[in-house]
């Protein structure tokens, strides 16, 4: 990409200075008596360059490449909550995953854990699958716009080994809804309060493309160059120097003129 700037600025400032210096147009006082036909050679170069070098731009501008456009995406949505029974603390959550984005996925899995007071996670800090409603804990193909209803449940003893009396998931209940993006992508913890914190969403797509212009903008400035480089040649060859002497001669001269939004091209003859 550096190279393709230098290339540009190169050959734009290759252009400007050979315009500079063509005098064909030019419109400062000219001593016809002494008008020199001879035009430098390096005028043959400049405009060869200028081609060459635009052609290039030209080429890479205007060639088509495939740009991955998938975006894919999934919500969720989900209510969770925990209570106390006779010997266990039980956690639960169930809700909806929806494929928002735009291509189909596959293999689908979502690992959760459940929070406990002094900031602990429950089964274990990498989580566990959620289970989705065909009873299984991925889900195999899941197009766009399609939805799935999903839970996931753990319980725990009130006590531990010692007889002590274990932490308690936090609460209250929440009512959280998320949007992922990225792929394979592991979330921090939400806010302390959560009692059901996303460890990961994993899938898999294949990837949807589509076929753009590489840069106009660069195919542009390489035409003009190409065609600063064809006028120096013309210029030589056709000798437009000779068109500028006649025009001095019979006090005429062309200019450009600008006009509100509009550019004109004047002629001007002075009687």
């Amino acid at each position: 990409m550096k190279i393709k700037k230098v290339i540009a600025v190169f050959m734009t400032a290759l252009l400007l200075s050979s315009f500079i210096n063509a005098q064909a147009f030019a419109y400062s006082s000219v001593n016809y008596d002494e008008f020199n036909e001879h035009k430098s050679k390096y005028r043959l170069l400049y405009g060869a360059i200028l081609i060459v070098g635009g052609g290039i731009l030209a080429v890479d501008g205007f060639r088509t490449v495939r740009t991955d456009i998938s975006k894919p995406a999934v919500r969720l949505n989900f209510s969770s909550f925990w209570y106390q029974d006779v010997t266990n603390y039980v956690a639960e959550a169930n809700g909806t995953i929806t494929n928002t984005g735009n291509v189909d996925l596959r293999d689908v899995k979502v690992l959760i854990r459940y929070k406990t007071k002094d900031e602990g996670f429950r089964p274990d800090e990498y989580g566990i699958p959620i289970t989705f409603d065909s009873g299984a804990d991925y889900i195999n193909n899941f197009a766009v716009n399609e939805s799935k209803t999903w839970d996931s449940r753990i319980s725990y003893p009130l006590h531990d080994a010692g007889g002590n009396i274990q932490n308690e998931p936090m609460g209250p209940s929440s009512n959280i809804e998320l949007t992922y993006v990225d792929n394979n992508a592991t979330y921090p913890s939400l806010t302390p309060t959560t009692l059901v914190d996303i460890v990961n969403i994993e899938y898999d797509y294949t990837k949807k493309y589509k076929n753009e212009t590489n840069n106009p903008y660069e195919g542009l400035l390489g035409l003009l160059l190409i065609a600063g480089g064809a006028y120096l040649i013309i210029d030589y060859v056709v000798s437009l120097k000779k068109f500028d002497y006649y025009m001095k001669k019979n006090n005429m001269d062309i200019y450009l003129a600008n006009s509100g939004e509009e550019f004109k091209l004047m002629l001007n003859k002075k009687i």
